[in-house]
């Protein structure tokens, strides 16, 4: 059944993390979080915190997350139409704009590689060229990992799944010396704290990761014995030792004893616990060679349509043109069955003398032949060719308008998506230059979103850098003209 909606009440009505004006005292009881605790109580307190996270992200009358994600990957990969609705004769009619409208934004929106800008600390040459170093270190780990690509991942998310991530992680087998890595994760396989707030550092973000046996064993040595009497494996084996498992990442934040917040990491599946320390991107030895000023957490969050309140959008453009793809995909099928039914259809009576084989036998065949009994009266009142029914105009503008609408919605003109005009005949040159500029203004502010995800993710990846490099670790950057530095 569906959900019935008051408009008079708040769209996010939960009294725990929304709808707390009225209200005083105590309004929620969460589990604490902290890693000076027995194994069994970080379980349990970590699987009742995401569990509750989960429940509010997922509740229908709330983000309805999981849900909403679901319908946005299906549209945009074309599945549309339920067949169930249709008849057997009924072809299913899907014109994907949306698909066309998104891939044009995203081609847009990540047409110039982020760069980025150190400026010296000192009016000095040394901090200059410090400065230009550093930017070409960055360049050069930009390139070596194809961070572009990285950020097309994170901005279709953005668009599907309400939030764009990128993750940096550091791997000391990668490589010689280690490397620190950039990742897009899928946002399906995050959850994130219920009270977390657009830009502020969330209370956990949850990463769930899958791994071989094999893999885990090979993460956790000192816990082999614990993995294989959790995974039910007696001995060693091919089979045994490849079987896929779900781990937990949680980093959270904790208090102290005397209340000063901590950021903390646990590895956990089922009642295992892998590993459990303190935020490992930091330098507690000498808090001044830290890049950052505290110590987040290491995923990096693209946000766009968002009032602020939570860390998860509110809407995208993708979701608000679903209800017009509908309405284009009917009017299509509704065209293209009146055009099935050019021909008319066929009325035979039953007075001609022809069985029901034989009308199942007529093909249209121009050649063929029909041999009926008249008694005396007119062929056409034996057999009629009743026309096929003209429609009216106002359907094919309709078709139009939608098609015009989802792109309307999403921002992307015929100039961004290589149509031809809508069949308006040839634009002049500054008619089509000003609705580019038009539609570059919808997309500028996608484009500022990025650029702020960008600045956020070299201020972190710089950060990484001086935590976990050494003095071994080299770049090698091509500038473009042909040299390397």
């Amino acid at each position: 059944m569906a959900i019935q909606y008051n408009n008079g009440s708040p769209f996010l009505g939960d009294t725990s993390v929304d709808n707390i004006v009225n209200q005083t005292g105590t309004i929620d009881t969460l589990a604490p979080l902290d890693i000076d605790i027995p194994d069994i109580d970080i379980i349990r307190n970590l699987n009742m915190r995401i569990q509750d996270s989960q429940a509010y992200w997922d509740s229908a009358k709330g983000f309805d997350l999981t849900a909403r994600r679901n319908k946005n990957v299906r549209y945009h990969l074309g599945h549309q139409v339920d067949t169930n609705n249709l008849y057997r004769y009924q072809t299913p009619y899907i014109e994907n704009e949306l698909f066309v409208g998104l891939e044009s934004i995203l081609a847009y929106t990540t047409a110039q590689q982020a760069q980025p800008e150190i400026y010296p600390a000192q009016d000095t040459d040394r901090s200059k060229i410090f400065a230009q170093d550093l930017e070409k270190a960055l360049m050069s780990h930009s390139q070596k990992f194809d961070l572009m690509a990285l950020v097309e991942v994170a901005v279709r998310n953005l668009m599907l799944k309400q939030i764009g991530v990128i993750k940096l992680s550091y791997n000391p087998d990668y490589g010689k010396n280690g490397e620190v890595i950039p990742t897009a994760p899928d946002p399906a396989h995050i959850i994130f704290d219920k009270n977390a707030v657009k830009g502020e550092n969330p209370e956990f973000i949850c990463h769930v990761l899958k791994m071989s046996a094999s893999e885990v064993c090979g993460r956790w040595p000192k816990k082999k014995k614990e993995i294989m009497d959790a995974l039910g494996i007696k001995r060693e084996g091919y089979k045994n030792m490849e079987q896929e498992v779900a781990i937990s990442e949680v980093w959270l934040t904790y208090y102290d004893k005397n209340y000063k917040p901590q950021e903390g990491l646990v590895y956990y599946f089922g009642k295992v616990v892998l590993e459990k320390n303190k935020n490992p991107n930091w330098i507690y030895s000498d808090a001044n060679r830290n890049f950052l000023d505290t110590p987040l957490k290491p995923f990096i969050l693209l946000n766009f349509i968002n009032d602020g309140s939570h860390v998860i959008d509110n809407t995208t453009p993708f979701e608000q043109a679903l209800g017009m793809q509908d309405v284009l995909n009917k009017r299509g099928r509704q065209i293209m069955e009146n055009a099935d039914r050019a021909n008319g259809t066929l009325v035979i009576s039953t007075d001609s003398g022809l069985t029901k084989d034989d009308a199942q036998n007529l093909t249209g065949d121009p050649n063929q032949k029909l041999l009926i009994k008249t008694a005396g009266q007119r062929t056409s009142d034996m057999i009629y060719q009743v026309p096929p029914h003209d429609l009216p105009n106002y359907v094919i503008n309709d078709k139009m308008d939608a098609r015009t609408t989802i792109h309307a919605i999403l921002g992307t003109p015929s100039d961004f998506t290589g149509a031809d005009n809508d069949g308006k005949g040839e634009e002049t040159l500054g008619q089509s230059m000003l609705k580019k500029n038009q539609a570059s203004g919808r997309q500028d502010a996608i484009v500022r979103a990025i650029d702020r995800f960008m600045d956020k993710y070299f201020n972190y990846l710089t950060h990484m850098m001086a935590v976990h490099y050494d003095e071994k670790h080299f770049f090698v950057f091509n500038g473009g003209d042909g040299e390397f530095d």
